[in-house]
């Protein structure tokens, strides 16, 4: 209990006045604190402090200064690892360093693996992209967690335990959260180390095998580099989420390997809703975990029901259309709303153009998600920009120059990995002959380079 003690008092310390916050469903009046922690022990261990101290633990997706700043009302302080300012926040300041085994009994000893909490109450709050443009707040209540690695356990528990877990993913995210820290504590498994997004670190001393977290933009390039370690996949499981793995690139990890990933669809407002592992003979649809209920509404979008939602017995519509089979398992055919996977983060295409057409360099601004086949179909953002100065449009240095100053401008909110890729200045966007800007025009546009 020496670290989390630790991480308690000094939160006490930092305490401030009777400040309090409400949780979404009005239940919680409990402070709410920022936990920017990299090292996944420290992040456990201040997961641990903030339960027991009966503080609800706040996760955001990235830590741009932007993001900080629009969240920091809400916040009573900060946990963090990080050399970062702490925006005018009482901050717990981490060693910035891993702490080893003796720091993993001490979490697992000190109460996380199993909080004796009411089930309703508030146990963590997350932010993910909205549709209209605003971070979407999202608070998980201990049952959803809970009940959610229950079935982690069920499903694949025999698979994993005794492997040390490796790890690409984030805990930030949900799935690195419940993957990484929450199902290994709770039921004994072996924690992760670290997060890395190098392949040779994560195939280093591979005899024994490993629980593998990992999503669809590293998996790309696994295959190249599986053939060349030594390593016991017989003993291995590989998780992916965060998107769709492309049939060819999971065919032809199963070919090097020898095992298939298992693929995890959901989202951080359902939590996991079906799973698969994809074979050479067909499309493989997806099989939704057995306490997940599944249909359509009119535009075939999928809506789900499930134990760890925060209403039980509501649908919840999450922007994918899907085809359902007769047997109850669906095949993904893409997204009909304004949120894009990049690299396996959530974009709000919304406010992106939003944060694009703010900027005094910008008079207009389309975003989309534009399929590169050069690039094996990798899905990368696109962006159609009219620019505000009425000199000729900018091309060569001149166009190098405004591109480098917009993607300035656009680190301060979005991670460096989801920005645009492709940028086409234009004096008006293309339209139809309703007057429309269809997207068919605006990936035209991108093709022909103008």
């Amino acid at each position: 209990m020496e670290l989390t003690q630790g991480i308690i008092d000094n939160l006490n310390d930092l305490a401030v006045g009777n400040s309090c916050l409400h949780g979404d469903e009005g239940t919680d009046t409990a402070p709410q604190w920022l936990i920017a922690v990299d090292c996944p022990v420290l992040f456990a261990a201040s997961i641990a402090a903030c339960w027991i101290s009966q503080r609800i633990p706040v996760v955001s997706a990235d830590l741009q200064s932007d993001t900080l700043l629009e969240l920091c009302d809400r916040l009573n302080g900060m946990i963090t690892d990080r050399d970062i300012q702490p925006i005018g926040l009482p901050a717990v300041r981490l060693p910035m360093e891993n702490t080893g085994n003796k720091f993993r009994k001490d979490v697992t000893a000190s109460g996380v693996a199993n909080p004796s909490f009411a089930a309703e109450k508030t146990a963590l709050v997350l932010f993910t992209s909205g549709s209209t443009g605003k971070k979407k707040r999202i608070s998980k209540p201990f049952f959803a967690l809970f009940e959610e690695i229950m079935n982690l356990e069920r499903n694949f528990g025999a698979q994993v335990q005794g492997l040390p877990r490796r790890t690409t993913v984030s805990h930030f995210h949900i799935y690195g959260f419940l993957f990484n820290i929450l199902w290994p504590l709770h039921f004994g498994h072996l924690l992760c180390d670290d997060t890395t997004f190098y392949w040779e670190q994560i195939l280093h001393d591979g005899n024994d095998g490993a629980c593998i977290v990992s999503s669809p933009p590293h998996l790309r390039v696994l295959p190249a580099v599986a053939g060349s370690r030594q390593f016991n996949w017989q003993r291995s499981v590989i998780f992916s989420s965060g998107g769709p793995l492309a049939r060819d690139i999971s065919l032809e990890i199963r070919s090097v390997t020898g095992i298939g990933p298992v693929e995890i669809f959901g989202s951080t407002e359902t939590g996991g809703v079906a799973f698969r592992r994809q074979h050479p003979e067909t499309d493989t649809p997806f099989t939704p975990f057995s306490p997940v209920k599944i249909t359509q509404n009119d535009r075939d979008g999928l809506l789900v029901q499930s134990p760890w939602l925060l209403q039980a017995d509501g649908w919840v519509e999450t922007g994918d259309r899907i085809d359902i089979l007769q047997n109850g398992q669906f095949l993904l055919k893409g997204r009909y709303d304004t949120i894009a996977k990049i690299a396996g983060k959530r974009v709000s295409l919304t406010e992106m153009e939003q944060f694009l057409s703010n900027m005094p360099e910008v008079a207009g601004a389309r975003v989309f998600q534009y399929i590169d086949e050069s690039q094996r179909g990798r899905g990368i953002l696109a962006a159609v920009i009219i620019p505000t100065s009425t000199a000729p449009l900018p091309s060569g240095t001149a166009k190098q120059q405004l591109v480098k100053t917009i993607r300035e401008q656009m680190k301060r909110r979005f991670d460096l990995v989801t920005l645009p890729r492709y940028w086409r200045f234009v004096p008006d966007f293309p339209r139809n002959a309703e007057g429309k800007v269809p997207l068919a025009l605006l990936e035209e546009t991108v093709r022909n380079g103008h």
